[in-house]
């Protein structure tokens, strides 16, 4: 399928009722529930730090690369969220992974959303 292709059916899928997506604290749950996942983070800075967790499993792929590098991703048995700095780059790359049949979602708010949490000392 060419790119071109894929783009305008995936155009012709997308509806609201499609989106979903997980805030930082539905995050925190899955992980206190000892749940898997993989963070992508679509954004073209190295988020890491945010995301130390032994359950999760952390990839770095720009959303313009989401699509020649989502075979990374292929067969995981484990839900991908997405992130990105504000939450729009990351909501479509979840789309995509989901169009391409993926358990993905994203985190609402990105890493910004993370950054304005209070700090536990």
């Amino acid at each position: 399928m060419s790119e071109d292709i894929f783009w305008k059916t995936l155009n012709s899928k997308i509806s609201k009722d499609n989106w979903q997506y997980i805030d930082y604290y539905i995050l925190q749950s899955y992980l206190r529930s000892g749940k898997e996942l993989i963070i992508v983070d679509v954004s073209e800075e190295n988020n890491e730090k945010y995301f130390m967790s032994p359950q999760l499993s952390y990839l770095t792929i720009p959303l313009k690369k989401i699509i020649d590098e989502s075979y990374k991703l292929e067969n995981q048995n484990k839900m991908i969220v997405c992130v990105c700095m504000g939450g729009p780059k990351s909501s479509v790359a979840a789309q995509i992974l989901r169009f391409k049949g993926m358990d993905a979602i994203y985190l609402s708010g990105g890493i910004k959303a993370i950054e304005s949490l209070p700090q536990s000392n």
